[in-house]
């Protein structure tokens, strides 16, 4: 394992000094891109088994219990690269991020020359974009209506804090165990909340470390569904807790009809002190404001 380099990015802090293990993120992607640029077998297959009071049960606690689990990972640093591709093009690009549970992040797109070329930050009320080439910041609600404003897929801070984790599963108003023929388990969630009116079919298997999400596939109303999967995952600590998980090193997610975007993380760390000054949507210095 290399050791880090220092960041080339201002303002960010040493979370670096140790040895990072390899692991993956999850795509504040689109969000920064937007302002830069079966077989044929012949045995009977068995019935699916019937729902009952207690399958459900089960279903709906393994969803909640992966939802807590991912709400032990306090803070979030990673850097890596990612890829996009729309409409037959593809945009390489290497990221920065830092998040705090439940709704601040902070994540940098870096051009070529190792400086910032998009900084996207939320403290929780407050969403800035800042566009380093025109010196431009754009303000608006930390909500999914202005995260949605500026990426495809509306999620609010705190879901797209939980995607990069590798824990976005909605709290359930009803689930179920659906067949699955691969050793996983397959969940049907019916979700309450900011996410009603959408359908959830959920893929998890057990790891090490116990039950871990390896990704879903969320309907909403006639929208096309959005498709997200994590890989090769690796253990790692959260320090604040001392507790070890099954962190993946990358997320595949997709979107819209022709829109997807692969995202690796080569260091990764999880449970630090986060500094507040970090989250700060005051615009700097130089730059014009907008509204969203």
């Amino acid at each position: 394992m290399r050791s880090s380099k220092a960041s080339t990015t201002d303002r960010l802090p040493p979370l670096w000094a140790r040895r990072a293990q390899r692991g993956p993120l999850g795509a504040l992607v689109a969000l920064s891109l937007a302002l830069f640029v079966g077989g044929c077998a012949t045995a009977t297959k068995a019935p699916p088994p019937a729902v009952t009071e207690d399958t459900r049960a089960q279903a709906i606690e393994l969803a909640v219990s992966l939802t807590r689990a991912g709400m032990d990972v306090s803070t979030l640093a990673a850097r890596g690269s990612l890829e996009y591709k729309a409409s037959g093009s593809n945009h390489f690009f290497r990221f920065e991020l830092i998040s705090q549970r439940p709704s601040n992040f902070h994540f940098t797109i870096i051009d070529p020359l190792g400086r910032p070329a998009v900084r996207v930050i939320s403290d929780g009320d407050r969403l800035m974009a800042l566009e380093y080439g025109p010196a431009k910041a754009t303000i608006g609600d930390a909500g999914s209506n202005a995260l949605g404003s500026m990426m495809p897929v509306g999620f609010s801070p705190s879901d797209f804090i939980s995607l990069l984790a590798a824990s976005l599963i909605p709290l359930p108003a009803d689930a179920e165990l659906a067949p699955a023929s691969d050793g996983k388990t397959r969940l049907r969630v019916t979700p309450g909340g900011n996410w009603e009116g959408s359908q959830w079919l959920v893929n998890v298997s057990q790891g090490p470390n116990g039950p871990r999400l390896d990704g879903f596939t969320a309907t909403i109303e006639d929208e096309p569904p959005i498709v997200a999967s994590y890989g090769q995952f690796e253990p790692q600590t959260v320090e604040d807790i001392g507790k070890t998980v099954d962190f993946p090193n990358r997320l595949d997610l997709g979107w819209g009809r022709d829109q997807s975007v692969l995202v690796r993380y080569e260091e990764v760390r999880l449970g630090f002190p986060a500094q507040p000054e970090l989250f700060s949507t005051e615009v700097p210095k130089g730059f014009s404001q907008v509204g969203l």
